[in-house]
C-alpha cells in the first residue's frame, strides 16, 4: 500500500511539475510535440502540367526489371493516378497503355522525344521516371533489409521550341525500412519492395502536387 501511495505521489508531482512550467517553456514542449506528429503545406517544384496533356513514362535499368518484372508497371500506375487526380493537366495517356506501348516497342530509347510524344498521342509533357537502383539489402548481405530506390524525375515540354532538353530535372531517392537491424525474420523482401515502390511513386508525384507533408517523414 505504501509503495502505491509513493507511485500516485511521483506522479501527481510530475503532472504539477508540467503545469508549473512557465509559459514560455511550456508552449514550447506542445509545439515540439506537434512538429513531431503534425504536418505542413508543401507546394509542387513544377507547375506546367495545368492545361496540358501527359504521358508518364518510366525507363528502368534492365537488371532491376529482370529481377523486379512488375515495376514498371505499378511505379507508372502509381504515378500516373496521383498526376491524374491532384493536377489541372488537361488529360494524359492511361498507365497501361504506355507500359504496352513501351514493352511493344522495346527501341523506344532510340526515338527523339518529340517522336515519342506523338507516338503516345501527341501528348504536350512527358514525365520521364528513371529508374538507376532498386534493392532490398545491401549487396552480399542477405540478412540484413536495407532498401534502396534511387532515379531521376525529369519534364519534357514537347510542344515547346526544345522538346530534347529537360525543362525540369531532380534527383530522387528514397529508403526502407527507416532503421536499421530487420531481416528477413522480421518480415519478407515483397513488403521492403512493395514500401520502396510507395514511396519512390509518391515523391515522384509530390513533385507536381501540392500537398500536405507529415513533420516527421523519415524518406
Amino acid at each position: 500500500m505504501a509503495s502505491v501511495k509513493r507511485m500516485s505521489a511521483a506522479l501527481c508531482g510530475a503532472v504539477v511539475g508540467v503545469l508549473v512550467l512557465p509559459g514560455c517553456e511550456l508552449a514550447g514542449v506542445v509545439a515540439s510535440g506537434m512538429e513531431e506528429t503534425g504536418s505542413h503545406k508543401v507546394f509542387s517544384e513544377y507547375e506546367g502540367l495545368a492545361d496540358k496533356t501527359y504521358a508518364v513514362v518510366v525507363d528502368a535499368d534492365r537488371s532491376i526489371q529482370a529481377s523486379w518484372p512488375s515495376m514498371v508497371a505499378d511505379v507508372t500506375a502509381r504515378i500516373d493516378a496521383a498526376l491524374a487526380d491532384g493536377t489541372n493537366a488537361a488529360g494524359h495517356v492511361p498507365a497501361r497503355d504506355v507500359v504496352l506501348f513501351l514493352q511493344t516497342n522495346p527501341r523506344w530509347t532510340t526515338m527523339t522525344r518529340k517522336d515519342l510524344a506523338q507516338a503516345l498521342g501527341g501528348v504536350d509533357r512527358i514525365i520521364l521516371i528513371e529508374l538507376f537502383e532498386f534493392r532490398v539489402n545491401e549487396p552480399g548481405n542477405r540478412y540484413v533489409w536495407d532498401g534502396v530506390a534511387g532515379g531521376s524525375v525529369a519534364v519534357l515540354e514537347t510542344d515547346g521550341p526544345f522538346p530534347e532538353e529537360y525543362a525540369y530535372h531532380r534527383p530522387m531517392s528514397v529508403r526502407f525500412p527507416d532503421k536499421q537491424g530487420y531481416g528477413p525474420d522480421d518480415f519478407g523482401a515483397s513488403l521492403v519492395s512493395s514500401a520502396l515502390v510507395k514511396r519512390f511513386a509518391q515523391r515522384c508525384a509530390w513533385l507536381f502536387i501540392d500537398h500536405e507533408e507529415p513533420n516527421a517523414i523519415t524518406y
